[in-house]
C-alpha cells in the first residue's frame, strides 16, 4: 500500500511537471499571437453583418501597427450596402490595392490580332535597391530570337532603377520581315501608361532601350509614340533605316505591315542615345542594305545626326572626342548631350568586351536628364 502510494504521488508530480514546462505561456506571448491572428484575418479574412431590411452596415476601424503587438485606432471606415434578393448576411474581405511597384512582380495587356485572340503579353518587374520615395523606369527589349528574362539579367547592376522587361512574340519585335503581327507599340505604350499610375515611378524619368531588333522597335516608338510617353530612347546596334528615314523626314508604320508611309516629327522633348560596334556583321555601322533582313540602314553618325537634327540640331556632323578611359569608345555629342551616339571601335554585334563600358554609360546618359 506503501509503494502504491509512492506510485501515484511521483505520477501526479510528473505530469504537474510536463503540464507546466510544456504548456506554459505569458500573458505577452500570448497576445502576440492573437494579435498575429488578427492582422491576417483583417486582410484575408471575412466579417459577417446581418442584413436589415436590404441593407448591410459595415463600420471598420483602421488601426497601424509596426510589431503586431501594439495597434494605433487610426480612424474609421463606414458605408451602407444594398443587398438584393433574400440574403441575410454580407461579408467583407480586405485586399491588397497596391499603389507602391514594389509590390508587383509583372504587368500585363492584352491583345488580339491576325495571329492570337486576347493573348496576354506580360512586362516583368525587378525593383531598386533604394530607399528613395520614386524610381527611374528603364524598360528594356531583347533582340531577335533572345526573350525578357536575358535581356533583363544583362541590366541588373543598374539597381538604381526599376527594370522592366518586356516580352516580343515569338521572341520577335514587328519590324517589316520579322515573323510577328502584334502590335508592339500599343503594348509598350499600354506597359508605360500602367507604370505612371504607381506612386513611386518617376512618370518624367521613363527610358526605353533595345538591342538590334530591340533597338529597332525603340527607334520606332521614338518616332511614332505620343509625345512624353517616355523620355530617354537608347538603341544598341541598330541605327535608323531608309524605310525610318528617307527625303529628310521621319515615317512610321501605322498599321504594322511593314509600310512606313506615315510622316511624323520627332517629340521635342526626346533624348536619344545610340551605341554600335564598328565591327558589327549583322547590322554594319557603315550602313548600306542587309540582304537577309530586305532592309537598308543608314550609316551611324548620319543616323544620329538625323535624330539631333529633328530634335532642333541645325549644324554640321560634329568631331568625336574619347572622354573615356578606353581609347577605342568614341562619343558624338550633340543639344548638349541629348542626342549622343558612342562608336565602339572593333566592337561587335552583341559589345563583347565592352559590357562594363555600355552598362556606365547608358547609366551616365540617363543621369545626366534627371
Amino acid at each position: 500500500m506503501k509503494s502504491t502510494h509512492h506510485l501515484i504521488l511521483f505520477i501526479s508530480v510528473l505530469i504537474s511537471t510536463l503540464a507546466t514546462e510544456t504548456y506554459s505561456i505569458t500573458q505577452t506571448e500570448y497576445d502576440t499571437v492573437v494579435n498575429e491572428r488578427d492582422a491576417v484575418h483583417a486582410k484575408f479574412g471575412s466579417n459577417l453583418i446581418a442584413v436589415a431590411n436590404g441593407e448591410a452596415s459595415v463600420s471598420v476601424d483602421i488601426e497601424t501597427s509596426d510589431d503586431l503587438s501594439i495597434w494605433t485606432t487610426g480612424g474609421t471606415a463606414s458605408a451602407t450596402v444594398s443587398v438584393n434578393g433574400d440574403s441575410q448576411f454580407v461579408r467583407f474581405s480586405m485586399t491588397d490595392d497596391p499603389d507602391s511597384l514594389s509590390d508587383v512582380s509583372q504587368l500585363s495587356h492584352k491583345q488580339s490580332w491576325s495571329q492570337e485572340t486576347s493573348y496576354k503579353r506580360v512586362a516583368l518587374i525587378k525593383y531598386p535597391n533604394s530607399d528613395a520615395q520614386s524610381h527611374p523606369v528603364l524598360v528594356v527589349l531583347h533582340g531577335a530570337g533572345s526573350n525578357a528574362y536575358s535581356m533583363m539579367s544583362r541590366y541588373l547592376n543598374l539597381d538604381s532603377y526599376i527594370l522592366v522587361a518586356l516580352q516580343g512574340y515569338d521572341n520577335r519585335w514587328n519590324i517589316q520581315t520579322e515573323s510577328t503581327e502584334a502590335d508592339d507599340l500599343n503594348y509598350i505604350e499600354n506597359i508605360i501608361n500602367q507604370l505612371k499610375t504607381y506612386s513611386d515611378v518617376d512618370a518624367n524619368n521613363i527610358s526605353l532601350l533595345g538591342s538590334s531588333n530591340g533597338a529597332a522597335m525603340v527607334n520606332r516608338a521614338m518616332i511614332e509614340l505620343p509625345e512624353g510617353t517616355f523620355k530617354n530612347a537608347i538603341s544598341l546596334a541598330s541605327q535608323l533605316s531608309t524605310d525610318q528615314y528617307r527625303n529628310n523626314a521621319f515615317w512610321g508604320d501605322d498599321n504594322n505591315d511593314g509600310s512606313y508611309d506615315t510622316g511624323y516629327t520627332l517629340s521635342p522633348n526626346l533624348r536619344a542615345l545610340s551605341l554600335h560596334g564598328t565591327n558589327d556583321t549583322t547590322i554594319p555601322y557603315d550602313g548600306g542594305t542587309v540582304n537577309w533582313l530586305s532592309r537598308t540602314f543608314l550609316e551611324a553618325q548620319q543616323s544620329i545626326l538625323n535624330i539631333a537634327t529633328g530634335l532642333g540640331y541645325a549644324g554640321a556632323q560634329v568631331n568625336g572626342t574619347t572622354p573615356l578611359t578606353n581609347a577605342n569608345i568614341v562619343k558624338y555629342e550633340y543639344l548638349d548631350g541629348d542626342v549622343v551616339h558612342y562608336q565602339f571601335i572593333g566592337g561587335n554585334h552583341g559589345f563583347g568586351g565592352f559590357n562594363d563600358d555600355v552598362l556606365n554609360i547608358v547609366d551616365d546618359f540617363i543621369s545626366d536628364g534627371i
